[in-house]
C-alpha cells in the first residue's frame, strides 16, 4: 500500500473499504481539518498560513509602485510548489504544470470575483489639492508557496490568498510635485503626512471544495443514505483511485452561489449510472448532488469563520 505506483487489484480495494471508507478514517463527506493564521511573515504587507488536513500553504503579499501609470493597478498571483512538498516531487528549476494551472486559476478568481475593481482601488494621487486625478498605481505581488502537498491544493491556496489579501496593509503614498527628469522614483513618492494605510476591499470570498466520485464497488451501495462521494480526498487517496474515479471541484460564494464547477474523468463509463442508486431507501442521483452541496456549504461557512477569526487576531 505504501507504493501507490503498483498495480491495484480490485480485491485490494474491496478488502480495504470493507472496514473503512477513508484512509484517514474521516467520514465520506467530512472535510479535512482547517487551520488559518494571518500575519505570519513580518517581511510582507499581508501574509497567511493555511493548513487543510496535511496540506500546508504559506502566502505573502507585497506592494510596488508603477510610476506614471494610471488605473494600472492589479494583483499578480503566483503559485510555487516546494520541491520537497511530497514524496514524488524533487527540486527543479522549471515551474510545474500543476503550479501554472493553480496560478492561472487563482489569477482568474482574484480578477473576476474577489476584487474585480482592483484598478480603481490601487491608484496613487498627488499631494497637490488641485489634482484629483491619479498619477500612479500600486501593484500587489501575491506569492503562494506549497510547503506540503497532501492533495486539494486549490482548496488551500485560495483561502491562503484571501486571508493574506484581507489582512494586507501598506503605507499610503502620495506623489510629490518634483521634476521627474532629475529625481529618482524613490524621491517622487512619500508616505501620507497623516500616516494613513491602504487596504483592499474584497467583493467576494470564493471557497473551492474538491470531491471524488468513488467506483460503485466500494461506495457501499447496500448501505442506505451513503453517497458514493468523498470530500477533499488526500493525495494518497487520489493516487489509489487514479483513473478509477471522477474528481471534481466546486467553487462557492458565501451565499451559496456556484461560481465554478469542473470535473475530471466526468465521462467514465457508468460514472453517472453509479449515482442512480436503485434501492428506494437510498439516495437518488439528485439527492447525491444535494448531499455534496450541503456538505460543501458547511465547509465554506467554517472556512469563512476561520479566515475572519485569523484576520481579527
Amino acid at each position: 500500500m505504501a507504493d501507490t505506483n503498483l498495480l491495484k487489484p480490485v480485491a485490494l480495494f474491496e478488502q480495504l473499504f470493507e472496514s473503512k471508507g477513508r484512509l484517514d478514517n474521516r467520514e465520506l463527506l467530512e472535510p479535512g481539518a482547517i487551520h488559518v493564521s494571518a500575519g505570519v511573515l513580518p517581511s510582507c504587507h499581508g501574509s497567511s498560513l493555511v493548513r487543510i488536513g496535511q496540506t500546508h500553504i504559506i502566502c505573502g503579499v507585497r506592494t510596488k509602485v508603477l510610476p506614471e501609470q494610471i488605473n494600472a493597478g492589479r494583483i499578480v498571483c503566483n503559485v510555487e510548489i516546494n520541491g520537497l512538498a511530497n514524496r514524488s516531487s524533487h527540486p527543479k528549476s522549471s515551474v510545474s504544470k500543476e503550479a501554472q494551472c493553480l496560478s492561472s486559476k487563482l489569477q482568474q478568481l482574484v480578477e473576476t470575483v474577489v476584487c474585480s475593481d482592483v484598478a480603481s482601488q490601487l491608484n496613487i494621487f498627488s499631494n497637490s489639492d488641485q489634482m484629483s486625478q491619479p498619477v500612479a498605481s500600486y501593484i500587489l505581488k501575491l506569492d503562494v508557496i506549497v510547503l506540503h502537498d497532501d492533495g486539494c491544493l486549490l482548496d488551500a491556496c485560495v483561502p491562503a490568498a484571501l486571508t493574506a489579501l484581507k489582512q494586507a496593509r501598506w503605507p499610503k503614498l502620495i506623489a510629490l510635485s518634483v521634476d521627474h527628469r532629475t529625481t529618482s522614483c524613490l524621491e517622487q513618492y512619500a508616505p501620507s503626512p497623516s500616516g494613513d494605510c491602504m487596504s483592499l476591499h474584497l467583493i467576494e470570498l470564493p471557497i473551492p471544495v474538491t470531491w471524488c466520485f468513488l467506483p460503485a464497488r466500494v461506495s457501499k451501495p447496500d448501505r442506505p443514505l451513503v453517497a458514493p462521494v468523498i470530500l477533499q480526498p488526500t493525495r494518497r487517496e487520489l493516487a489509489l483511485w487514479d483513473a478509477d474515479a471522477g474528481v471534481g471541484q466546486i467553487i462557492l460564494s458565501a451565499s451559496g452561489r456556484i461560481l465554478d464547477l469542473s470535473m475530471v474523468h466526468a465521462f467514465l463509463p457508468g460514472l453517472f449510472g453509479n449515482l442512480s442508486i436503485p434501492h428506494k431507501e437510498q439516495l437518488d442521483s439528485v439527492a447525491v448532488w444535494q448531499a455534496l452541496y450541503n456538505s460543501a456549504m458547511k465547509y465554506v461557512k467554517t472556512m469563512h469563520d476561520a479566515i475572519s477569526s485569523a484576520v481579527k487576531t
